[in-house]
C-alpha cells in the first residue's frame, strides 16, 4: 500500500519562534499529535504533543523539536515507512514530493494499516 493513501492531510504548522504553550494549544484545537516546524515557509522540525507538553514556560517550539527529519514520497510503500521511522527513530514522517509537505504518516496510523 502506498503511504499517500494512507497519511493524513491536515496538517497544523508552527514557527520555531511559537511559544510551546500556544503550539501545545494548536495542536490540541486541531487535534492533532504532530506538527510541522515552518520557517519561512521551509520545513525545519518536527514537534509532537507530548514534547511540547514536557517543555518548560518560557520554552519555544525550537527547544523542543527535532531538526533532523526524515520524509518520505507519497509513492513509496507502508514497509518503507514502518522502516524509515524505526531506523530514525521517528514517530512521524512528513509526506513530501518535489519540496512540496503533502501530508504526515505517523507510527499510530500504520499500526492500523495491513501491514504496520
Amino acid at each position: 500500500m502506498e503511504i499517500g493513501k494512507v497519511m493524513s492531510r491536515a496538517l497544523v504548522g508552527v514557527s520555531p519562534r511559537t511559544p510551546a504553550s500556544e503550539a501545545e494549544a494548536v495542536a490540541v484545537a486541531r487535534g492533532v499529535d504532530h506538527l510541522l516546524v515552518l520557517d519561512c515557509g521551509d520545513l525545519v522540525g518536527v514537534t509532537s504533543l507530548t514534547a511540547l507538553h514536557q517543555a518548560g514556560m518560557r520554552a519555544t517550539v525550537s527547544d523542543c523539536m527535532w531538526s533532523t527529519v526524515p520524509t518520505i514520497s507519497a509513492s513509496a510503500s507502508v514497509d518503507e515507512a514502518v522502516r524509515i521511522m524505526r531506523v530514525s527513530e521517528v514517530t512521524c514522517l512528513p509526506v513530501v514530493a518535489g519540496g512540496l509537505i503533502l501530508g504526515m504518516i505517523t507510527r499510530a496510523q500504520l499500526h492500523g494499516s495491513p501491514v504496520g
